[in-house]
């Protein structure tokens, strides 16, 4: 048997597996010419957070914690609406909502509709997709109810499952889902929640740390709601990859120690995850070093 590289086999376990993955990613990427610019890529990795005492929002570098988690409450309502985070400030849509962009795509909505993708797919799977401003009550199937009520009449099962990727729908969305591919939840010593999620694309630099967060809040909300404790967050890595724009920044990144990492804790009641807010999350002893600016690539 071939003996294969030692990184091919691990797994990048907390900040310092993340800074060791993006060094290898560098190291040992294959360059490639792709959709919207100069990648070196890796393929199969995993990572793994322990989501028991501390939150794993990275330190080497100030990430936006705010619209993580506004994010995440977008996806949990089913929103599509970029539009409606753009009203809070937060724009990490709109280089692919804009009218050239969607038109880019072949696609027909309005500025800022992001189309059927993930929080779409977690509330209404498989229902027909008639723009960000209809009423899909009742539409389609509730992957995320489903997974509640798993999660609170047989925690053992071992089909608490949901995914942001519908394959008869993918391309109507003005992109493909990257995460979310799979998500799978987990109980262990009848209190403990983790979660397994599949990513096919993996931005490193810029979008991976807000995956690692979001998916992380996500089950610390969950959590509260059910009554339950965090657990681990495993995900495992499709195409990993840097922008050749992002390696100055990355290398700066890799310069830095990482600190102590924050906590987090819900606050207040969550009697459905649709009542959940930013004000709901607690972010305590987050002191990280300063923010490295990387330009996302539409």
């Amino acid at each position: 048997m071939d003996k294969y590289p030692q990184s091919t086999l691990m797994v990048y376990k907390e900040e310092r597996g993340y800074l060791n993955l993006l060094r290898d990613v560098i190291a040992d990427g294959e360059r490639r010419e792709t959709r919207n610019g100069i990648v070196y890529s890796l393929f199969g990795k995993t990572m793994e957070f322990d989501l028991k005492d501390t939150f794993p929002l990275l330190t080497t570098k100030k990430v936006f914690f705010r619209g993580i988690i506004e994010e995440l409450i977008f996806f949990l309502k089913g929103q599509t609406d970029t539009k409606i985070l753009e009203k809070k400030n937060i724009f990490i849509w709109q280089p692919n909502t804009t009218a050239e962009f969607i038109r880019s795509r072949n696609l027909e909505y309005e500025d800022g509709d992001m189309g059927p993708m993930y929080g779409f797919n977690w509330l209404h799977f498989g229902a027909e997709y008639m723009g960000a401003q209809a009423d899909y009550s009742g539409k389609g199937v509730n992957q995320l109810e489903k997974v509640i009520e798993l999660l609170r009449t047989d925690p053992m099962s071992r089909r608490i499952i949901m995914t942001s990727y519908n394959p008869a729908q993918a391309e109507k969305g003005v992109l493909y889902p990257c995460h979310g591919i799979s998500i799978q939840f987990y109980v262990s010593g009848g209190k403990y929640l983790s979660c397994s999620m599949t990513q096919r694309s993996s931005d490193i630099a810029c979008g991976l740390p807000y995956n690692i967060a979001s998916y992380s809040a996500l089950v610390y909300a969950l959590c509260k709601h059910l009554g339950l404790e965090p657990g681990r967050l495993i995900i495992h890595l499709g195409d990993v990859h840097i922008y050749d724009e992002h390696l100055e920044g990355a290398l700066e990144q890799l310069s830095r120690e990482p600190l102590a990492p924050p906590k987090l804790s819900i606050r207040g009641e969550l009697e459905t995850m649709g009542d959940i807010t930013y004000e709901h999350f607690v972010l305590e002893q987050y002191a990280p070093h300063p923010p490295i600016k990387f330009v996302m690539k539409a």
